[in-house]
C-alpha cells in the first residue's frame, strides 16, 4: 500500500449528549461528513455485506439473509453464470453514483484503494474532550441500531433489534405483469419454508437483490424498512433545502431514488417495469453485459434448476441435496409437503424487506401466501 493510500482521513464533530441517559442528542457536522453519511444510501446491498465482512471479519454483523445470499453467490461455480465475468460483477456490484462518491472526502466503496479513516469528536457537556471513532462503525450501526451515535460513543453493544416484519402494502395491479413460479417444501407444523426449487428466473431475482442500492430499498418499501436508523437517514433528505443544504433538485432526487445501471437487470426481472430502478445513466460508465452466447439476458444460465434455503443459500438442485437438508433439520417426512406459488411484485418486495431483517427470508417474505394456504386447508 502506498503512502497516499494509507493517508488517514479525519472528520471533526461536535456532539451534545444527555449525561444522565448516556445518549447523544445531536451532532454538529460539516458537509464532508454529511456527504459520507448520505453516501450509505447509494451503496448496493452486496457492497455493504462485503465492506462489513472485510472490515469486521468474524465480528461482522448478520444483515438478515444477505450474508448467506452473498456467500452462496461466492460459492456457486462460475460455470452456472451466463458470462465468465458475471459472477465477479455481482460480487463487486457497481455503484451507479460512483462518479459522485469518488469526489467525497471519504469513499467507502472498496473498489477503490482502501484508506484509513477516523472521526475526531469534540464533546459538549462531557468531560472527555476527544473521541476517535471508525466511520465503518456508523455504517454498521445504521443497519442494526436505532441509536448508532450513542452506541458508538458509549461503547454500547450493537445488535440487530427484534422487529416484527409486516408485509408491505400491495401495489397497484398494473405495477408489473411478471410472475415467477416456484415449488416449495414447507413444514406443515410450523408453516416454515424449508427450501424452494426454482429455475433461473427466480435465482436472477434473488441475486439482483445484492446490486440494489440501500436507498432504493427504502424508497420501494415506502420508508418502512424498520432497519436500524436507515429510514431516518433517508427521511432527512426530504427535509434538506436545495440550494442551501443540497446542491440541486436533481441531486436530491438521485439520493432519494438511487438507481441501478440498466445493464444489471435481467430481462425478466420482477422490478424491470419500475421506473425508479430502470434508468438511463446520467454519467458516462462502462457497460456491463449479462448476455450469454445464445442471446439470453440474465445472471445464471438456463434452463437449470436450483435449490434455495430459507436463508437464501443458493445451490444447484438435486433430489439428494433436498432430502439431505430435511434429514439434517431432523424433520419427519410426514411433516413436509410441497406447495407451488407465484412471486410477483408484492411478493418480491416482501422478500426484499425480509432479506434485510430475517434469516428466514422466504418464510417471512411469503407469510401472506402461507396464511392463505393454511386458511384454504381449513
Amino acid at each position: 500500500m502506498s503512502d497516499s493510500d494509507s493517508e488517514e482521513v479525519k472528520f471533526s464533530l461536535k456532539v451534545v449528549i444527555n449525561k444522565e441517559k448516556n445518549k447523544v442528542l445531536f451532532a454538529e457536522v460539516d458537509s464532508s461528513f454529511a456527504d459520507v453519511l448520505l453516501s450509505f444510501l447509494t451503496l448496493p446491498l452486496g457492497t455493504i455485506v462485503r465492506l462489513l465482512a472485510k472490515h469486521f471479519a468474524h465480528q461482522s454483523p448478520t444483515i438478515g439473509s444477505l450474508n448467506t445470499l452473498y456467500q452462496g453467490l461466492a460459492n456457486l461455480e462460475s460455470s452456472h453464470f451466463c458470462t465468465d465475468t458475471g459472477k465477479q460483477i455481482l460480487l463487486n456490484a457497481r455503484n451507479s453514483l460512483a462518479p459522485l462518491c469518488k469526489k467525497l472526502k471519504l469513499n467507502l466503496d472498496d473498489s477503490e484503494p482502501t484508506k484509513y479513516f477516523a472521526c475526531s469528536l469534540n464533546f459538549v457537556a462531557m468531560n472527555r474532550p476527544h473521541f476517535i471513532c471508525d466511520i465503518m462503525d456508523l455504517l454498521k450501526g445504521s443497519l442494526v441500531s436505532k441509536t448508532p451515535l450513542s452506541d458508538l460513543i458509549f461503547h454500547k453493544r450493537q445488535m440487530v433489534s427484534a422487529t416484527t416484519i409486516s408485509p408491505l402494502p400491495r401495489t397497484g395491479e398494473g405495477a408489473t405483469s411478471q410472475k415467477i413460479i416456484v415449488n416449495a417444501m414447507i413444514r406443515k407444523s410450523t408453516n416454515k419454508v424449508l427450501l424452494v426449487q426454482a429455475d433461473a428466473d427466480f435465482i436472477n431475482f434473488l441475486f439482483s437483490l445484492l446490486v440494489i442500492p440501500l436507498g432504493t430499498v427504502v424508497h420501494l418499501s415506502g420508508v418502512n424498512t424498520c432497519i436500524g436508523s436507515v429510514d431516518n437517514l433517508y427521511s432527512s433528505i426530504t427535509n434538506l433545502e436545495c440550494g442551501k443544504y443540497l446542491k440541486t433538485e436533481d441531486l436530491k432526487s438521485i439520493l432519494l431514488k438511487p438507481q441501478l445501471p440498466p445493464e444489471y437487470l435481467s430481462k425478466n426481472h420482477i422490478f424491470s417495469h419500475t421506473e425508479d430502478i430502470t434508468l438511463v445513466m446520467p454519467y458516462s460508465v462502462s457497460k456491463v453485459s449479462f448476455v450469454d452466447d445464445n442471446g439470453i439476458l440474465g445472471y445464471v444460465k438456463g434452463p437449470a434448476t436450483f435449490m434455495v434455503t430459507d436463508d437464501l443459500v443458493i445451490t444447484p438442485f438435486s433430489a439428494f441435496s433436498s432430502l439431505s437438508l430435511i434429514k439434517k433439520l431432523k424433520i419427519p417426512v410426514s411433516d413436509v409437503e410441497e406447495f407451488q406459488f407465484e412471486v410477483g411484485m408484492n411478493e418480491a418486495l416482501n422478500i426484499l424487506k425480509a432479506s434485510l431483517m430475517s434469516t428466514s427470508a422466504l418464510t417471512d417474505g411469503l407469510k401472506p401466501i402461507s396464511k392463505i394456504r393454511v386458511k384454504q386447508e381449513k
